[in-house]
C-alpha cells in the first residue's frame, strides 16, 4: 500500500514539473474551455425546447 502511495506522489511530482515546463499555455486552454461551456450553456438554457427540463 505504501508503494501505491509513494506512486501517486511520484506522479504528482512529474505531472507538476511537467506544467511548470509548458508555461502559461495549460491556463489558456482551460479558460478557453471554460468559456465555450459557459456559452454553450447559456445557449442551452435560452432554447424554446429546454433539455434540462
Amino acid at each position: 500500500m505504501n508503494d501505491f502511495i509513494y506512486g501517486i506522489g511520484d506522479l504528482f511530482e512529474a505531472t507538476f514539473e511537467i506544467l511548470a515546463c509548458a508555461g502559461n499555455m495549460p491556463n489558456l486552454i482551460l479558460g478557453i474551455i471554460g468559456a465555450g461551456a459557459l456559452f454553450y450553456c447559456g445557449k442551452i438554457s435560452v432554447t424554446e425546447k429546454n433539455i434540462c427540463e
